[in-house]
């Protein structure tokens, strides 16, 4: 059974160009010129994936949840690469998931590809590979055939890279070599370090877990509401505030309570059996402000509640998430309720578009860091004052998932006369971009920093409403 996804190729050259060394080195490339490097690197870290970026380029990603993917493209659009990390069920060798995919082109119904070309037993960057080409008509006959190129790693067991070029016939003979030169870098971690570099990470993050006693919870938590507010913008070059970009808001509410009291509308009163359990709990009302559509009115906005409850003993956790998105007068809502026993795990669903659906996320062994841990880190690592790399497995609502996060804590030493605080780099999933935050000594949050460059920052309601109404944005 062929990974799931790219469409195939055809056979490669016979053997690809070698593998160049970062730091504008040049390669035979595309428009009969050389392709130069200057040492940025795409990657797939889950599998310790690389591969050299030309200068002439461009890469993005643009993967679904849960499935890494990259897209290259040149300055002067000629091709397109795809670099995909893919599963597959099956039990099969490299060759048989590239004969499936060139049978599956090959015999599609419609227009089928031809295979123009085929090497076996290819040897990139010290890892195995199959590579083909294909060939297939363009729906639009007045427009020239489409060349379809694949490059097949297996790092692990039922996990695939699948590199994909796609091009004009007409500019095959410019894409072709570029292509062969670029996945000539490719590079794979042992699979054996990147299992010990986690293994260490998870160990540590178990050990920070099991040394955080409740009296030290209960107090991170708070016996009466905490709250605090917080505001998402993109600074701009003044540093007024005046002058940000918006991008959200949220108010981020911690106490000990009962688990009934995870949602605003629950009432006291009407709370009985496991409603009545004791424990920790973390709300978060968020407001995210989208793009101004043609609608006529108020700025579409997404609205998010979302709740989290500990028991005292850590051992079973609920939760829910509400996310509504209005716009034009009408909302549509969106809503994941879960909850965990020890090592059992459901959740459920319901995103309108369908009936609920449960899913039963596997927690396989030690390391796992209930959502309310996993809000609170920051103050809990703050506490435990070790400098380290952390891991942990979490339940992950963008992912449906459970995955391995990373989180790696340091010392940030304070100007003159101030004391010292601690900065917190984290990745949600080995493919995810790594937020940055700045902290207080006590893991108070003063900047959290995200990839596209925007920032959570401290801020207070009478702030955010002036902020807010200055620039008509809707907060009610």
């Amino acid at each position: 059974m062929a990974p799931k996804k790219p469409k195939p190729a055809a056979k490669p050259a016979a053997t690809p160009a070698s593998p160049v060394a970062g730091g504008g080195a040049a390669q035979p490339g595309s428009a009969g010129g050389a392709l130069e490097f200057s040492g940025e690197k795409v990657r797939i870290e889950s599998v310790g994936f690389a591969m050299e970026l030309p200068a002439s380029c461009r890469a993005e990603s643009n993967g679904v949840a849960g499935s890494p993917a990259i897209q290259i493209t040149p300055n002067d659009s000629t091709w397109l690469i795809n670099a995909t990390s893919q599963k597959s069920a099956a039990d099969g060798s490299l060759k048989d998931i590239a004969d499936a995919m060139v049978k599956q082109a090959t015999e599609r119904e419609g227009r089928p590809a031809e295979l123009l070309e085929r090497s076996a037993n290819l040897a990139i960057g010290g890892a195995a590979a199959e590579r083909f080409y294909l060939k297939s008509p363009s729906a639009d006959t007045s427009k020239p055939s489409l060349i379809n190129g694949y490059t097949i790693f297996q790092p692990l067991k039922g996990q695939f890279i699948v590199i994909e070029v796609l091009a004009a016939e007409s500019l095959w003979a410019k894409a072709k070599p570029a292509y062969e030169t670029i996945v000539a870098t490719a590079t794979f971690e042992d699979p054996r370090m990147i299992e010990q570099t986690r293994r260490v990470a998870v160990e540590a993050g178990v050990k920070l877990l099991s040394d955080l006693t409740p009296e030290a919870l209960a107090e991170i938590v708070g016996m009466s509401r905490k709250e605090r507010w917080e505001r998402k913008s993109i600074a701009v070059a003044s540093g007024a505030k005046g002058d940000e970009e918006e991008q959200a808001y949220r108010r981020i509410t911690t106490w000990a309570g009962k688990r009934g009291e995870m949602e605003l509308t629950r009432s006291n009163t009407k709370m009985s059996g496991s409603d009545l359990e004791e424990g920790y709990i973390v709300q978060i009302q968020a407001r995210l402000l989208l793009p101004q559509s043609k609608i006529t009115g108020p700025r579409p906005v997404i609205d998010v509640l979302s709740a989290f409850f500990l028991s005292k003993d850590r051992k079973s956790e609920a939760w829910v998430v509400r996310m509504t998105q209005r716009e034009g007068g009408k909302a549509a809502t969106s809503v994941e309720t879960g909850a965990r026993t020890g090592d059992k795990m459901s959740v459920v669903i319901d995103d309108l578009t369908d009936a609920p659906r449960t899913i039963r996320p596997l927690i396989q062994g030690p390391g796992y860091i209930s959502r309310v841990e996993a809000y609170l880190l920051p103050q809990i690592l703050a506490r435990a004052k070790t400098p380290l790399e952390f891991g942990f497995y979490a339940y992950q609502s963008e992912l449906s998932r459970i995955s391995l996060r990373t989180d790696s804590f340091e010392t940030v030493k304070g100007a003159a006369g101030t004391p010292a605080g601690w900065r917190l780099t984290t990745k949600l999933n080995p493919d995810a971009k790594p937020q940055v935050m700045t902290l207080t000594e006590r893991g108070e949050n003063v900047q959290t920093t995200l990839a596209d460059g925007s920032s959570w920052t401290p801020t207070t309601l009478d702030e955010l409403s002036r902020l807010w109404q200055a620039k008509s944005l809707p907060m009610d």
